[in-house]
């Protein structure tokens, strides 16, 4: 198992998020995680807000699309 998918995994993007709940980068991590651990409503939130956050998409990344968005 990968630490991505583990709720380890989910403690720590909360812990990053509460010292620095502007840096889109760890909604978009965390979006991963609760996708990996089955849930995709989360997910789309935490993509949103890290969009929100103007955090920039890696060019090729396919996570929005598994999103359905």
């Amino acid at each position: 198992m990968c630490i991505r998918d583990s709720p380890q995994a989910l403690d720590a993007y909360n812990k990053a998020i509460s010292l620095n709940g502007s840096k889109g980068l760890f909604y978009y991590e965390r979006s991963k995680t609760f996708y990996l651990l089955g849930d995709p409503a989360r997910a789309k939130g935490d993509f949103q807000k890290a969009v929100q956050l103007q955090f920039q998409i890696p060019p090729g990344d396919t996570y929005p699309t598994t999103l359905g968005l």
